[in-house]
């Protein structure tokens, strides 16, 4: 049984999936590909004000799974998958990177409060036209929400497109949402962070850098080991491993497809002439087309890696001879009535043993029409999700009857966990 606080204080440090993003220095990464991956783990100066804690849960202690089922009015389990886990992790990464749709309507993706990074970012989507992998976004949806999304003729519409609030996700919760389906990896954890090791190591044979407790960046750790091993290190990588650009305030994570190496006639690597095919979501097209944000086996140099500060990190499930996976449950215990609907309170609790992904009530006419639908998405380390935390107003509604259905997911998937029908 693993121990998922573990888990928790391990991927903090290299893969902080906040909503941070984008580069405030003077030069962009190459082709424009700036993201999100989280606060800066150290700061230089004392901030002129404490900011507000981020509102979570605290982590699990244990991984469980339910001694009786029978408690709840809903369980299914998702089965571990089998097989190779990089090709695991870079079959879900490759359907989010390349999946079709259509907006209903002309959109862009900008801003709905204060830029986080980019202020002048503004994507637009236009009506009719194909595109590939999901929206970019910082609600972190899994491939499954995102074709919730979708109608029959794979349509998206959404009643907002902002960033914040569009189904999507970025860099690194795309890669965190691959990484969930072989092992329980939260999105983001309680601050401060404590480790950095454990569940992701340094590729290679990198070491840890000396006298910075657990905080450090890229930067220290390329300083700390020095220009070849972090060549001889990206040289190591495979698919499904991470390039993770950590630096003060900003960094973009990317995702190894696979690497292709150079040699001089004496045996001597190359690194101008060696790289790394990735794949990455950003906020930047991919092409002069503009049908995507994401980028597909674009290929970096380790010399451009190393000097736009990209170190190698892989997962220890990676390297383990008989690699084992954990079944995933989710669960529901609540039994809504008409009357908890007419009254607007939803009573029950939705659960699982891997990180929720979101939430959603559904409402439809007897013609079967959405009249109402809220998603709580953008969960980080929730494990549990009261559904009091929905108000519903169903005085607006015309008379008639309707149903409502709960749907909740986890990455590996979703299921309706409940339906409840009710005249008004």
């Amino acid at each position: 049984m693993k121990n998922n606080l573990l888990f928790i204080l391990l991927l903090a440090a290299l893969l902080v999936f906040v909503t941070a993003c984008g580069s405030n220095e003077s030069t962009k990464e190459p082709e424009g590909t700036i993201d999100p991956l989280g606060d800066s783990v150290r700061t230089e100066a004392p901030a002129t004000s404490a900011p507000e804690p981020e509102k979570t849960e605290a982590p699990k202690e244990e991984d469980e799974w339910p001694e009786d089922t029978s408690q709840y009015e809903f369980f299914q389990v998702f089965e571990a998958p089998e097989g190779n886990p990089r090709e695991i992790v870079m079959d879900y990464m490759m359907k989010m990177a390349t999946i079709k749709w259509t907006p209903s309507e002309d959109f862009t993706i900008g801003w709905e409060g204060p830029a986080s990074f980019d202020p002048n970012m503004a994507i637009k989507f236009y009506k009719d036209k194909t595109y590939s992998g999901t929206t970019y976004g910082d609600t972190h949806c899994s491939l499954e929400l995102f074709s919730v999304f979708l109608n029959e003729k794979n349509e998206l519409k959404m009643d907002n497109y902002s960033y914040e609030k569009i189904i999507g996700n970025n860099c690194s919760s795309t890669m965190t949402l691959a990484y969930q389906q072989i092992v329980d990896m939260p999105i983001s954890v309680l601050k401060p962070i404590s480790s950095r090791i454990g569940l992701l190591k340094l590729a290679g044979d990198l070491k840890i850098p000396e006298g910075l407790g657990d905080n450090w960046y890229s930067n220290e750790v390329f300083a700390a080991n020095g220009q070849d091993a972090v060549y001889a290190a990206f040289a190591t990588l495979e698919e499904g491993d991470i390039l993770y650009k950590s630096i003060p305030g900003v960094g973009h994570t990317r995702m190894v497809r696979k690497v292709e190496l150079s040699k001089s006639a004496s045996g001597k690597l190359m690194p101008t002439r060696s790289y790394v095919y990735c794949v990455e979501s950003t906020n930047a097209w991919d092409s002069s087309e503009q049908v995507s944000t994401w980028f597909v086996d674009r290929k970096y140099t380790f010399t451009e890696l190393y000097d736009t500060l990209f170190m190698p990190v892989t997962l220890e499930i990676f390297h383990e001879d008989n690699p084992t996976y954990e079944d995933a449950y989710l669960a529901f215990d609540g039994n809504p009535t008409e009357n908890n609907i007419k009254n607007g309170i939803l009573p029950g609790t939705v659960s699982s043993n891997f990180p929720l992904n979101y939430v959603m009530i559904t409402i439809t006419d007897e013609n079967g029409n959405i009249v109402h639908r809220d998603t709580k998405a953008g969960m980080k380390t929730n494990y549990t999700f009261d559904m009091r935390k929905f108000y519903l107003k169903t005085s607006d509604f015309a008379p008639g009857n309707y149903t409502l259905t709960i749907r909740a997911g986890i990455a590996r998937g979703g299921a309706d966990v409940a339906t409840i029908n009710f005249t008004k």
